[in-house]
C-alpha cells in the first residue's frame, strides 16, 4: 500500500504501511464505497414537511465521530463542545477546522434554507461504542419524533455487528414519522495513533 496522501496539515506516514498493520480497502471496496442516495421515498416525507414550513427534528447516532458532529441544546454533553459558539472548551487536537461539528453545520444550513424556530438537533453519539451498544436503549439516544437520523458507524467498523446496524435501521423506520436515514462513514486513513501517523486531526 502506497503512503497516504493527506490534506494540508495532516501528518501521514512517509513510507508504505506494512501488511496487516491496518485495515486497508481494496480497489473493489473503494468502488463500492461510492455514495448511494437510495430511493426518493427516503427523503420525500422530510422534504414535503420542510416545504410546508413545518419543524423537523434531526437525530445523530454513532460513536465519537458522531459526538464531534456537535449539538446545540444538550449542555454538559461532549457534543456541546462542537457547537461552534466560540465558548467551547479547549479540545486539544480535536478542534473542528470549521468552528463547529458537521451536524451543527448541516443543521444551520437546513435552518437557513427552510427556517423554523421549532427545528431541533439531538445528538445521541456514544464514544467508543459500536451500534450494538446502543440497540437495547436506542430511543434514549434518538428521539422518537425524528424526521431525519444521521447514522455514523464507520468509525467503529472493527467492532460493529452488521445485524445491529440492520436492527437499528429497522427500528427507526418503524417509527410513525418513518424518518429519512443517512449513513455517514468517516474512515481514518492517517493522522491518528491507530493508523501509525501523528495524533493530529484537522477537520
Amino acid at each position: 500500500v502506497a503512503a497516504a496522501t493527506c490534506p494540508t496539515g495532516l501528518a501521514c506516514p512517509s513510507a508504505p504501511m506494512p501488511p496487516g498493520s491496518m485495515r486497508n480497502l481494496s480497489l473493489d471496496e473503494l468502488k463500492r464505497g461510492v455514495a448511494r442516495l437510495g430511493s426518493a421515498e427516503n427523503v420525500a416525507r422530510l422534504l414535503h414537511r420542510l416545504r410546508e414550513g413545518r419543524p423537523v427534528t434531526v437525530g445523530v447516532l454513532g460513536s465519537s465521530v458522531a459526538q464531534m458532529g456537535g449539538c446545540l441544546w444538550q449542555p454538559g454533553e461532549r457534543c456541546a463542545n462542537y457547537a461552534g459558539r466560540g465558548t467551547d472548551r479547549d479540545l486539544g487536537l480535536f478542534r473542528p477546522r470549521h468552528g463547529a461539528g458537521f451536524a451543527v453545520r448541516f443543521f444551520r444550513w437546513l435552518n437557513s434554507t427552510w427556517p423554523h424556530a421549532g427545528h431541533r438537533l439531538y445528538n445521541g453519539g456514544l464514544g467508543m461504542t459500536p451500534p450494538q451498544g446502543a440497540l437495547s436503549c436506542l430511543f434514549t439516544h434518538v428521539p422518537t419524533d425524528a424526521h431525519l437520523v444521521i447514522l455514523e458507524f464507520g468509525s467503529t467498523a472493527a467492532g460493529l455487528r452488521h445485524a445491529a446496524v440492520e436492527a437499528i435501521a429497522r427500528a427507526l423506520l418503524s417509527l410513525p414519522h418513518r424518518p429519512a436515514l443517512v449513513f455517514l462513514s468517516v474512515r481514518e486513513w492517517c493522522g491518528s495513533v491507530h493508523s501509525g501517523g501523528a495524533a493530529k486531526y484537522d477537520w
